[in-house]
């Protein structure tokens, strides 16, 4: 497995990009509800560009934490869980959604249902679902 890492965005200065190394995610240490989800693949489009110049004034910034200062822009694109504590979600399923520019992301799986999955951590509670 690759190092994990955030891409993160300045949120004054959206030209300076920086790919931050971080610790891996425990997958051991999930809690009830919550899976680990490896981003493959995502699109950069000219949204992305308008959900960082939105960031504040929107909410995009609110999707992805970050650090102070800094933003994970939202992007649409396809991942793996890799580690479930969720009883109606599978490790190997492919979902495609709405991720942060990272190598993965834990998500607190709401309700799944076929068609998808809602991430309901306290963070997003005021946030449009996705």
């Amino acid at each position: 497995m690759s190092a994990a890492y955030d891409l993160l965005v300045d949120r004054k200065d959206l030209s300076r990009i920086e790919a931050r190394p971080r610790a891996p995610f425990d997958r051991a240490g999930l809690s009830p509800g919550q899976i680990l989800c490896r981003i493959d693949q995502y699109a950069l489009t000219a949204n992305n560009v308008t959900y960082g110049v939105a960031g504040d004034s929107i909410g995009y910034w609110a999707f992805f934490p970050a650090p102070e200062g800094m933003g994970r822009i939202p992007v649409w694109g396809f991942a793996t869980v890799t580690a479930s504590a969720h009883a109606d979600t599978a490790e190997g399923e492919w979902l495609y959604g709405y991720w942060p520019m990272s190598s993965d992301v834990v998500l607190s799986a709401g309700q799944v249902s076929k068609t998808g999955l809602v991430d309901v951590a306290a963070h997003r509670a005021q946030l449009p679902a996705v």
